[in-house]
């Protein structure tokens, strides 16, 4: 019952919002929760109110900071776009119909969140 409910307070907040946060214990279902429900969404996929979904899965831990988000080369001195910003960039150029959600999968930690902001 706990799963029915949380995935469809989910799908409540997709409708009306543009980001989201499933936060629970570790084994608590949260990827689940988002794979059902983008499931669920492309299977009403309408082409008016429900859209084909496309998820992007990040782990931020398995990367540095610079990796996810960017840092200027040491040796050059350029910017260097991180996994974040480039598939942020991807999914913005797409110009089908379809939904593209960026999902950071895995241990929340105080740097990478933070820098969310």
């Amino acid at each position: 019952f706990f799963f029915k409910q949380k995935t469809a307070y989910e799908i409540a907040q997709r409708l009306v919002g543009s980001e989201m946060c499933i936060r629970d214990r570790t084994g608590g279902g949260k990827t689940t929760t988002y794979q059902v429900l983008a499931k669920a969404l492309t299977d009403l996929c309408d082409g008016v109110k429900f859209f084909k979904i496309n998820c992007k899965i990040l782990n931020p831990k398995s990367v540095t900071m610079g990796q996810l988000y960017g840092e200027v080369d040491t040796f050059t001195q350029e910017w260097v776009e991180g996994i974040m910003a480039m598939t942020v960039e991807r999914c913005a150029d797409d110009q089908s119909p379809d939904r593209h959600w960026v999902i950071a999968d895995g241990p929340v930690d105080s740097l990478w969140i933070e820098n969310m902001n």
